[in-house]
């Protein structure tokens, strides 16, 4: 998950309204690097990690469901109606905050 949380990292990120096409270009490329961690940790069989402790395992899913679905909630908040797609924003934008906290515990 390191990939996707530096890429929703609001340090030096665009501004969330008046985008160049430079940084309409650097949010594309933000949620692109989103979407692919989330299909690699669907992929890479994460979801079958077993744990020898039930209360091991909460924790872990606890911990990284609230990290990444706090900092996806505020990204995605922040680019969701600012215009840095104009045509296909469902290209870039496959998730709700929601619909990724189903898919992050779903993986433990």
């Amino acid at each position: 998950w390191g990939g996707a949380l530096e890429a929703m990292d609001p340090e030096g990120a665009p501004p969330g309204s008046g985008l160049t096409e430079k940084q309409r270009q650097a949010v594309k490329d933000r949620f692109t690097a989103v979407n692919a961690a989330v299909d690699e940790a669907s992929r890479s069989g994460q979801a079958e990690w077993r744990f020898p402790q039930p209360e091991t395992a909460r924790a872990l899913r606890s911990a990284t469901t609230q990290a990444v679905v706090a900092a996806y909630a505020a990204f995605y908040r922040r680019y969701k109606d600012s215009g840095f797609t104009r045509k296909h924003p469902e290209k870039y934008i496959k998730h709700s905050p929601e619909a990724l906290g189903e898919i992050v515990s779903g993986l433990f």
